[in-house]
């Protein structure tokens, strides 16, 4: 039985997944299995990964979405410890046995995590993934700082708390992390073990649904007990209106406005926490800046009918 289970859920993707299935089998640490499970794909998914023979196993779903797929990989696998690594990252060739070696000597820890370099398509690094971060809930809550690739985890963890929740299509991997965090401990690692790839594909998810699946988790009635009702509210707000903002960036005025409608529904304030280029020189910033989020909204509505032609 090996120790580690290395999870790949796919959809669509084969030329990418070759590249993290290698980088599965260049690990220094050589105790894992891999499972490949395929989320409906329609191309030739299937017919690349037979080249790999028996140093992974496959499987065929319908398409029910990443969390389904996660699940079933876990079902189908036999390791003490979980790993989850999406068709589309890599892993760096000490990724595991770096991990593995906490893990083995810090029993009580459910999970562990670490930082990544950002890649483009053709793996270029573009970016740094490292956070300054405690290894806390509350901390966790605040700011999700935790990659899924970089994760490492107990079965036995995972179990205690029923897997990734189905309900959740993109953000099922925070919320999973929050719910282990609350019941155990966990270490985040001041290094950087894996490549998170930025790419078409992944760049301009549904802002809105990731909203709303924020909003979800961080309002969990154990969340809200542990944290306060209203530094809830405020980091759901802080949430969606992050999300209105790139949706701005990319000029999506209609999902901004609805985005930002919403986190000013979830704390009215919400522009304390904004700081435009233009308020180094006002006066009363704090009073701008909560003025401005009101501002903002009323112009992303009279863009969305092209009633305006000037930007912020």
């Amino acid at each position: 039985m090996p120790k580690v289970s290395v999870i790949i859920p796919t959809y669509n993707r084969p030329g990418m997944l070759c590249e993290a299935i290698e980088s599965v089998l260049s690990q220094t640490y050589k105790d894992y299995e891999i499972v490949v499970v395929d989320d409906g794909s329609t191309d030739n998914t299937k017919e690349v990964v037979k080249k790999y023979g028996d140093k992974l196993r496959y499987f065929y779903q319908n398409n029910q979405g990443p969390s389904a797929a996660r699940n079933q990989g876990v079902d189908r696998s036999s390791g003490a410890y979980l790993a989850f690594l999406d068709d589309d990252d890599l892993w760096l060739p000490n990724f595991l046995e770096t991990h593995v070696r906490t893990l083995d000597e810090e029993g009580d820890l459910a999970f562990v995590c670490s930082g990544a370099y950002v890649v483009n398509e053709t793996g270029k690094q573009i970016d740094i993934w490292k956070m300054r971060a405690s290894n806390s809930f509350l901390d966790l809550y605040h700011m999700n700082f935790v990659l899924t690739l970089t994760v490492l985890l107990r079965r036995q963890c995972f179990d205690a708390v029923s897997g990734f929740d189905r309900r959740f299509k993109i953000c099922q991997d925070y919320d999973l992390w929050l719910r282990l965090a609350m019941k155990y401990k966990f270490r985040y690692q001041d290094m950087l073990l894996a490549k998170y790839r930025l790419h078409k594909g992944n760049i301009s998810k549904n802002l809105v649904m990731r909203g709303k699946d924020h909003a979800m988790i961080l309002r969990r009635k154990e969340f809200i007990e542990n944290v306060g009702f209203l530094k809830s509210r405020l980091r759901v707000a802080r949430a969606l209106f992050n999300f209105s903002q790139i949706c701005s960036s990319e000029g999506r005025f209609c999902d901004a406005w609805i985005l930002l409608g919403k986190a000013i529904m979830f704390y009215p304030f919400i522009g304390r926490y904004y700081w435009p280029e233009e308020t180094k020189n006002v006066r009363f910033s704090l009073i701008y800046r909560i003025l401005k989020v009101y501002f903002l909204i009323i112009l992303y509505f009279l863009k969305i009918f092209k009633k305006v032609k000037f930007y912020v």
